[in-house]
């Protein structure tokens, strides 16, 4: 069971709540044109018509209607509050006018257009829809098939979700199903080609459950088989996704100093696979000559660490090196010649060696400390702290081409 499931265990369903609010709510506009067409249906069967006639609808929240009219007019109608609701023919130059009327607890009489109530495009009844609430209405209309494929890869894996960028593990709560290599936005704008449309002509109702939907079904069932068709999915952390803008690109939560613009840059976060050949492995009480690990550079919180990495790599500055330390530890490399202290790190055209500052951001910071250690900065950790992954050394500068990862067990 899926650890969401397990802490909600015992507590209201996410269909109950909507059950519970939306008594609370006015009704949707659909609901109050049948009220309507039907007491006025009511009133013509009769010969003469009937001038008026009580309403009894007691799924109606006719205060929440009432008080959604613009203002001053929805005080003006509650007045010191409902004692039943007409439908009555109204006083115009026109006959047959009918109109719902409040009658109140003073026994006096106000009309009220209840379509004043909807003040959305939507519930107006215009012709454009807008971009923002189409894009909407389309994930919506979707939204069953990633919460499908999220459920297929939690029953696969009987445990947490791992995010495909950074593989830590993710509750349910915290993992996003993200459209992925294929953005949402060109799956939309393909559809639209193949379907000689432009995104304002899609019409929308009002929806409950996420604001609008799709009017046309037809329309709505195309595109529900286009996407399905068409769509490919990756788990990412909630962390991630707010890291990154609608086409998929990283959000930098900072600026890196510009004493840094000259050197590579990670604006977000780079998956690299690191293949080690292990020399005598029985010796090492393995029995596999050959090893992948998989890394993730963090630019998102060390930018210039990441970047100089990546690049490196990037080079093929590590393609044969030897690892030249593992003890249990730590395993570090990165020097590519321990006998030439003159090679010890990455040599650019310029004939030297580039380095780059000490970069850490600490968790709850809103950016990086630069060429200071925690030291330096006043800040002190504890005796033990475990933490894990590519690190560099302290100092105003290092060495571009060292790294090593601390592993505890």
């Amino acid at each position: 069971m899926p650890s969401v499931l397990k802490a909600r265990r015992g507590r209201p369903s996410a269909q109950e709540m909507r059950e519970e609010l939306a008594v609370l709510r006015k009704p949707m506009a659909s609901r109050m044109e049948q009220i309507f067409n039907k007491y006025y249906d009511i009133c013509r069967m009769h010969d003469p018509m009937l001038r008026e006639i009580e309403v009894h609808e007691t799924d109606v929240n006719w205060k929440a209607l009432i008080m959604s009219l613009p203002p001053p007019a929805n005080n003006k109608v509650l007045g010191c509050g409902i004692r039943k609701i007409l439908l009555k023919e109204t006083e115009c130059v026109y006959e047959g006018v009918y109109r719902f009327h409040v009658e109140r607890r003073d026994g006096s009489q106000v009309v009220f257009e209840w379509r004043d109530a909807y003040d959305d495009p939507y519930h107006n009844y215009k012709d454009k829809s807008f971009k923002d609430h189409v894009e909407t209405a389309l994930r919506a209309a979707v939204l069953a098939q990633l919460i499908e494929y999220k459920e297929m890869l939690s029953k696969d894996s009987q445990s947490e979700l791992c995010s495909h960028i950074s593989g830590s593990a993710l509750p349910w709560e915290k993992a996003v199903v993200q459209h992925y290599p294929i953005q949402f936005q060109n799956l939309v704008d393909a559809f639209l080609n193949e379907n000689q449309l432009k995104l304002e002509q899609i019409k929308l109702d009002a929806c409950p459950e996420h604001m609008y939907k799709i009017k046309d079904q037809d329309l709505m069932d195309k595109w529900k088989i286009f996407h399905r068709s068409q769509a490919n999915y990756r788990i990412i952390s909630t962390e991630e996704a707010m890291a990154q803008d609608e086409s998929g690109r990283w959000k930098m939560p900072f600026e890196v100093p510009d004493l840094y613009s000259d050197t590579p840059q990670l604006k977000g976060r780079a998956k690299l696979e690191m293949k080690v050949k292990i020399k005598d492995p029985l010796s090492r009480g393995v029995d596999y000559a050959n090893a992948e690990m998989e890394l993730v550079a963090d630019g998102l919180n060390a930018p210039v660490t990441a970047g100089n990495f990546v690049d490196l790599a990037r080079r093929g500055f590590y393609d044969g090196m030897e690892i030249q330390r593992s003890d249990g530890f730590v395993v570090q490399t990165g020097d590519p010649d321990v006998n030439d202290e003159s090679k010890n790190g990455f040599v650019g055209a310029n004939g030297k060696t580039r380095t780059i500052p000490f970069e850490v951001r600490v968790r709850g910071d809103k950016e990086p400390i630069y060429e200071e250690t925690m030291e330096d900065h006043g800040r002190h950790l504890p005796e033990w702290s475990p933490w894990r992954g590519i690190r560099c050394s302290s100092g105003d500068a290092i060495e571009a081409g060292q790294w090593w990862s601390h592993t505890f067990g």
